[in-house]
């Protein structure tokens, strides 16, 4: 009598279907203008933006494993970075005259989305059929998507008219208080109480700043690349707080010391 064996069945995971492969796509792509963002637009890359690049590319292993689950936790991933600085991300967004962070903005924002929609539908889908077809309308949405933003970033590209201001010649004699990135290079001024203060505003920076006194209603822009001039006249002896009043910059570090003098 023969012995019969049956081989074991092996269960086989599903392939990647295309919504999961545009969700790890999107959280890569996210990291990846996360880091570009710090060292190359904002700053040096510090711990955080390192640790944040780092879960990402991690999430987007797990959701590579397969697991019916993971791509809703791509979703999260993308959009609980976004949550905790949307009022950053607004203002920057409502200021396309600051190009490149304009830009690196957008982009952040653009990943996130396709991050959150994608691995929302790919968790549904993954429940829902085990086929798990590319959806007709994805291409198509994904190309307008694409031509949205170019446009935005097409039309933040036009030059703007520069508003008049002062002399050139005039700002260059004057006392400069200068922004190279997110804080102030000078931070104590001195006055004295009924003289003007005449300084020459320098924004090398690409971001947007101001320079603000509350006390005495001062509150003077400053566009990146540009120098214009702040000119108060304090009438109370004291010490002040001068600061950048752009959300989040003043968090950075953006703020300095006047002390007027009676």
């Amino acid at each position: 009598m023969e012995a019969s064996f049956t081989q074991p069945t092996v269960r086989r995971r599903a392939p990647l279907s295309a919504l999961t492969k545009l969700t790890i796509a999107a959280l890569i792509g996210f990291a990846g203008v996360a880091v570009y963002a710090k060292t190359m637009v904002i700053g040096p890359l510090d711990l955080g933006t390192a640790i944040l690049a780092a879960v990402l590319l991690l999430v987007a292993g797990v959701i590579a494993m397969g697991w019916r689950w993971a791509p809703l936790l791509g979703a999260l991933m993308s959009i609980l970075p976004i949550v905790g600085s949307l009022h950053l991300i607004i203002h920057d967004l409502t200021h396309p005259e600051a190009f490149s962070l304009f830009v690196t903005v957008l982009l952040v924002v653009a990943t996130t989305l396709v991050g959150i929609v994608a691995g929302v539908s790919a968790t549904v889908q993954n429940y829902r059929s085990r086929e798990r077809r590319t959806p007709r309308i994805m291409f198509p949405a994904l190309a307008t998507f694409a031509a949205l933003c170019l446009g935005a970033i097409l039309v933040a590209a036009i030059p703007r008219e520069a508003s008049a201001g002062v002399d050139p010649a005039i700002l260059a004699e004057l006392a400069p208080l200068t922004t190279p990135d997110f804080r102030f290079e000078q931070t104590t001024l001195t006055a004295k109480v009924g003289e003007t203060v005449a300084l020459r505003f320098e924004n090398p920076h690409i971001a947007p700043h101001s320079f603000d006194i509350d006390e005495l209603n001062v509150h003077i822009p400053a566009a990146p690349g540009t120098q214009g001039l702040i000119l108060f006249t304090p009438t109370t002896p004291g010490t002040y707080t001068y600061y950048c009043a752009v959300p989040g910059h003043r968090d950075l570090g953006m703020e300095g010391t006047l002390i007027v003098a009676p």
